[in-house]
């Protein structure tokens, strides 16, 4: 864990403990190996009014739903069990498997965590919603594969 990210956890521990932090409208979401949404959880706003916030998938998942509406998606951290590939998605909800048109896919090896970052230049703005998809196909062909821990930085 990088010092900066052990300092925001450190924060957003205190901004809990004194009832600080606040909810955000919409929780991310992502999806169960039975391929049923459930509530992402570690995910919070850490110091209020348009700060990064993150989501993270609890297990093993296919897809992230990390914002419901527009937003900037500033980083991607995705450690598959499986060789596939991280799609991002401007949308509220992952396409059906088959053929795609991600605006972003790289390759992701198994066991191994592969990082999409925009830290370094703008944020990636999506105008819909931000979608995390592991997929075990090629970047134009997604096939569901719920073997991925996924975490997303967004605002």
């Amino acid at each position: 864990m990088t010092r900066n990210r052990l300092l925001a956890v450190a924060l957003a521990a205190a901004c809990l403990l004194s009832g600080a932090a606040h909810a955000q409208q919409t929780a991310p979401t992502y999806l169960s190996s039975s391929g049923s949404p459930k509530e992402a959880q570690g995910v919070f706003d850490v110091f209020g009014g348009g700060s990064v916030s993150t989501a993270v998938t609890p297990t093993a998942a296919s897809t992230l739903v990390a914002k419901s509406s527009a937003g900037s998606l500033y980083g991607v951290s995705v450690t598959p069990t499986v060789n596939g590939y991280v799609m991002i998605f401007n949308a509220t909800s992952a396409p059906a498997d088959g053929t795609v048109s991600p605006p972003r896919c790289v390759a992701a090896a198994s066991n191994q965590t592969t990082t999409v970052s925009f830290r370094s230049g703008p944020p990636m703005a999506l105008s819909t919603g931000i979608t995390i998809v592991f997929s075990s196909t090629g970047c134009f062909t997604k096939t569901a594969s719920t073997t991925a821990h996924i975490v997303a930085d967004y605002q």
